[in-house]
């Protein structure tokens, strides 16, 4: 993995363009950009429900130019896509669970939104590097592990696997081809960490945990079966993304980014224990959260760590007591539903 030095050297002075930033994973990577020495664009149309929260970028607020936008408008981007090296695009819902409540918003904000966003960036003055954030789950189950590549369909249980994947497939019709190659993307396991929505538990399991537990509230988890989540600690995920970005081994190429695998009854005493106290209740797992589950997923980081040098640094342990102490110290920002 390149040195903290090294990084700094790529990356001060140059124009870079995050998608999402204000959401969980693009504000964490913006911080990092920033003190990096990144010139740091950050496009986000605060959807609903989608994490968008302006404290997230509170370190570095006065350092990023903030853009309250669709990347729908082909005319924004062409705007601010002009003259930028590299674009993070982290504009999507890679966990929301509205297979039934708003299938066509999720298919907008995926699909069509990603469409009119490489419409504006091919009207830009030059070709900028491009990285995607993916998840390693959205084709559903998989029943053979590890999983080395990620099947082309997805599972017919997920809707939003469905627009998740043809999502993907867009950005290396629309970008790969066009830009000869100047593309990657990066499919992430379950991230967790500090400034993820706290409002409602359809994004992660992991952080609405930590919702339940620091409200005195019991965590619930199934009465029966196993299921096995892929935590992934947003620094390392951060570190994925620069890594990808500065890598000429990157182009074109779709890497697997997977955490640590625990079962879900395992985490739930894990943080309890972390917490110092917390309630742990049994519940039947209703059939439609039956036929979302993607548990069954075990990916292999073999492709990632050989070609980038990147590995997961974080601990369970460290991971959560760290997001559990930042949750105390900012709960107000995170409890209260944003403006």
């Amino acid at each position: 993995m390149l040195s903290q030095l090294d990084q700094k050297r790529s990356f001060s002075g140059r124009r870079v363009l995050v998608t999402g930033g204000l959401g969980f994973i693009g504000s964490n990577l913006v911080i990092r950009l920033a003190e990096l020495g990144a010139k740091v664009i950050v496009i986000d149309c605060r959807l609903p429900y989608a994490g968008a929260n302006d404290y997230n970028v509170k370190p570095v607020r006065h350092q990023v130019e903030v853009i309250i936008g669709d990347i729908a408008n082909r005319y924004l981007l062409k705007k601010w896509a002009a003259d930028v090296d590299i674009i993070f695009n982290l504009a999507s819902t890679l966990g929301f669970d509205s297979d039934s409540s708003v299938p066509f918003e999720t298919q907008r904000a995926l699909c069509q939104a990603h469409s009119e966003f490489f419409n504006g960036c091919r009207n830009s003055n030059n070709k900028p590097k491009i990285f995607y954030a993916a998840s390693v789950a959205q084709p559903g189950r998989a029943y053979k592990r590890p999983v080395f590549k990620i099947p082309a369909l997805p599972s017919a249980s997920r809707r939003v696997g469905v627009d998740q994947t043809a999502t993907e497939a867009y950005h290396r019709l629309c970008w790969g081809l066009a830009s000869d190659g100047k593309l990657s993307v990066l499919r992430l396991g379950s991230v967790y960490g500090p400034r993820h929505q706290m409002q409602h538990p359809h994004l992660a399991v992991p952080n609405w945990f930590l919702r339940r537990l620091i409200d005195g509230d019991s965590i619930l988890v199934p009465r029966s079966g196993q299921r096995f989540l892929d935590l992934l600690y947003v620094d390392d995920a951060v570190d994925a993304l620069i890594l990808a970005a500065l890598s000429d081994a990157t182009r074109s190429e779709a890497f697997n980014v997977s955490g640590t695998q625990i079962e879900l009854r395992d985490l739930a005493e894990l943080i309890v224990k972390l917490n110092g106290s917390g309630k742990i209740e049994r519940a039947e797992q209703s059939k439609k959260s039956k036929q979302l589950d993607v548990a069954r997923w075990l990916v292999s980081n073999h492709q990632v760590e050989s070609e980038l040098g990147w590995k997961a640094k974080t601990s369970l342990e460290k991971g959560f007591s760290t997001t559990l102490d930042y949750y105390r110290k900012n709960q107000a920002w995170y409890w209260l539903k944003s403006e």
